[in-house]
């Protein structure tokens, strides 16, 4: 437990555990004592060649799932690139950052504490009863990141469901280069590790470094090359029907060029960590005229 520092006049220095928002502290403070409340301190990790996050948590002495999860990643053992940069939080369970619609009781059934876990952790700062902070970092001591779910391969889904198909029915033909199906595939496979919501475009799937990546419709390449926006090396597709996807952070330049029609399907390019990112993961983004949607409407 941290402590703060407390002198009292005419009498000797002591000690008392150090916490925010409103009680002993603001009592002390009121009274004309000298208090030093802690704040939630997240330290930066640069990496050095060879390392892995395993070796990191030894180093830190954080567990190693503390680490994975405060730094968007899925694989301790690997080594990371040197000068990767870390986020190391202050005690060991899950560094969220808060988001619309978050609450105490919601993060702690998340991440399957109670919620006095949260309130009490000193260094969160928060006083009884008030909000959380969009944007704001919080600790819950003890958490755990929830069981990520699998994305299977590669599997077309329909708006409005498969359609049966009898047995002994042609298989169908291959998808038309540079046309839209008006269904969505998965673009790449792995796990989940952020959802859309509001602050987040799209999805993050996480997998190993060169993990392929797939055009998620057929359509016409607008972009290809690097992103000045945090995605690295990128590509969109527009697919002529008022949608538009983008495919972040891939580990080299793109398969695919602007102009280039593509098919369903069609490689466009190795996942990777280039840009905004740590650890290898596909950014993949749903616009509709314009607009982010939660990739889930389109895809299960």
């Amino acid at each position: 437990m941290r402590y703060a520092s407390v002198a009292s006049a005419g009498g000797p220095d002591f000690s008392i555990p150090a916490f925010g928002g409103v009680g002993l502290s603001g009592y002390l403070s009121a009274a004309g004592v000298s208090v030093t409340v802690p704040q939630l301190e997240v330290a930066t990790y640069m990496t050095v060649e060879g390392q892995t996050v395993a070796d990191v948590a030894r180093e830190t002495g954080r567990t190693v799932e503390t680490l994975l999860a405060a730094n968007n990643l899925m694989d301790a053992e690997s080594e990371l690139p040197a000068g990767t940069s870390l986020r190391v939080p202050p005690t060991d369970g899950i560094l969220h950052t808060v988001v619309e619609g978050d609450t105490v009781e919601s993060l702690a059934a998340t991440y399957g504490v109670e919620p006095s876990a949260i309130r009490d952790y000193l260094p969160n700062g928060l006083s009884a009863g008030a909000p959380l902070v969009v944007g704001r970092d919080v600790m819950i001591p003890g958490g755990t990141r929830p069981a990520p779910l699998p994305i299977p391969s590669r599997v077309a889904v329909a708006p409005h469901g498969p359609t049966p198909i009898e047995p002994g029915t042609p298989a169908p033909e291959a998808p038309e280069v540079g046309v839209a199906t008006g269904s969505f595939i998965w673009p790449t496979e792995g796990i989940i590790t952020q959802y859309f919501h509001e602050g987040h475009s799209g999805w993050d799937i996480a997998n190993q470094i060169y993990t392929p990546l797939y055009a998620a419709d057929g359509g016409v390449v607008t972009f290809a090359g690097w992103n000045d926006y945090g995605l690295g090396y990128a590509v969109s597709i527009d697919h002529g029907n008022g949608f538009v996807t983008w495919y972040g952070h891939l580990a080299e330049e793109p398969a695919v060029s602007v102009g280039q029609p593509v098919a369903q399907g069609d490689y466009i390019g190795p996942m990777g960590s280039t840009g905004y990112s740590t650890g290898p993961h596909l950014h993949f983004i749903i616009e509709l005229d314009g607009v982010y949607q939660d990739p889930a409407l389109y895809l299960h």
